[in-house]
């Protein structure tokens, strides 16, 4: 696959995700979807290009609309607030964008979003109370998407051979993070970063094999 087919490919499995959001489909009727419309798959990141076109036309019959993005308006630069909440913040709306949930990764995204959630759209003038709750939303939509997207990369790493086939979320929750309830955004948050070491250093990074207990390592490198 060209590195432009596999970047048109990415761009609809996002468009699938952004649909799911904005229809506020559940788990499993999501799943029980790309089963019927993909030959028993459940994952958008293991149907073909013609499959995963056809789950967004279906999501468009539902009810879901592509937004054009609007043309850029010239901004006034702003130094980046570089607060501990203010980076806490900007680090879980650019894993949001990582993994689809979002269609842009921009600091002006991510103003919009602050500004619907305290009424504030520069995080210099957000107050700690306000950025708290922004962050607790934030981290709370992460968990909601997360899983998906933890079982996609875990699908493509197997098929590349990276992992072991059988390895599930589960697994990899019970090595680096099993003190941690296994839907919350931060035990989901280092599975990700597990699965992210391991996929880019390879055996420099430990192992987890399927129904693994938990050695003494807790957090992925």
């Amino acid at each position: 696959m060209t590195t432009q087919a596999r970047n048109a490919r990415t761009q609809l499995i996002r468009l699938i995700h952004v649909a799911r959001r904005d229809l506020d489909m559940a788990d499993e009727t999501y799943r029980d979807l790309v089963a019927k419309l993909a030959s028993g798959k459940t994952s958008s990141a293991q149907c073909s290009v013609p499959e995963l076109e056809r789950i967004i036309a279906h999501l468009k019959k539902a009810g879901f609309k592509v937004r054009k993005p609007k043309a850029a308006k010239p901004a006034e630069r702003r130094p980046l607030a570089t607060d501990a909440e203010s980076s806490k913040l900007r680090a879980v709306w650019l894993l949001l964008h990582e993994i689809g949930a979002t269609q842009s990764n921009t600091e002006a995204s991510l103003a919009a979003y602050v500004k619907r959630m305290t009424g504030v759209d520069d995080l210099h003038f957000t107050r700690g109370n306000h950025k708290y709750r922004a962050i607790e939303g934030l981290k709370a939509w992460a968990a909601r998407e997360l899983p998906a997207a933890i079982d996609a990369r875990i699908g493509r790493m197997v098929a590349a051979g990276i992992l072991p086939r059988g390895l599930a979320l589960l697994d990899i929750h019970l090595v680096v993070a099993p003190t941690l309830s296994p839907r919350s955004f931060d035990a989901l948050h280092y599975a990700w970063q597990w699965l992210a070491a391991k996929e880019r250093r390879g055996q420099d990074v430990f192992d987890i094999n399927p129904a693994a207990t938990a050695p003494a390592t807790t957090q992925a490198a």
